[in-house]
């Protein structure tokens, strides 16, 4: 879908409060994994998301969530019971027109480095070879820290916390944008108002 213009554009933020039990972050991670399951259940590819504090130097995620879509969307994404439990450590506003003249950024994830023993494993499993075979192939390293905003999701095939990490890229175009995200709010091609 390609969007015409801002005006057809709708958005709610989502910040998390401070709270001394429960860091910020911890939240965060929190909101945006069920946030992504309710995109998984809604098999929609129109709603965007966005981090408005999000920035890549100082690294920093911030305190809230942008989501954006078309408004019927956008609607049908904020019923239900996943926002319910984030009443008492969030403040949610009410859906809001986005703004004329901002800027188009794309906000995409980045695989995170693996460890070594994680590349082993999978390395072993895929090609079925002995383990001094897989160490001869993935010899032991140092691996590189990310230098990215970043949050810790929760799998639900897993059950397993990882760190999802995000890049910010400024736009590149100027007329017409396609609307297409995948069920993390995010995409390779597709640009979001940022503001």
């Amino acid at each position: 879908m390609t969007t015409p213009n801002n005006s057809f554009l709708r958005y709610i933020d989502i910040k998390i409060l401070p709270n001394a039990e429960i860091p910020v972050a911890t939240m965060m991670g929190e909101l945006y994994t069920r946030l992504h399951h309710r995109l998984v259940q809604m098999r929609t590819d129109q709603i965007a998301v966005s981090f408005p504090q999000c920035r890549e130097e100082p690294v920093t995620i911030g305190d809230t969530i942008r989501i954006i879509g078309p408004d019927s969307v956008l609607r049908e994404c904020t019923t239900g019971t996943w926002m319910k439990r984030f009443m008492d450590f969030a403040r949610i506003s009410d859906i809001q027109s986005v703004p004329d003249n901002v800027e188009w950024k794309n906000l995409n994830k980045v695989r995170g480095a693996r460890s070594v023993d994680s590349e082993r494993r999978r390395y072993k499993k895929r090609f079925n070879v002995s383990d001094p075979d897989v160490i001869k192939k993935i010899p032991d390293r140092k691996i590189q820290p990310m230098n990215m905003p970043f949050l810790w999701v929760r799998s639900t095939s897993t059950g397993q916390n990882y760190p999802l990490f995000f890049r910010i890229t400024k736009s590149a175009q100027d007329n017409q944008r396609e609307w297409t995200f995948n069920s993390f709010g995010l995409s390779k091609t597709s640009e979001i108002p940022w503001f």
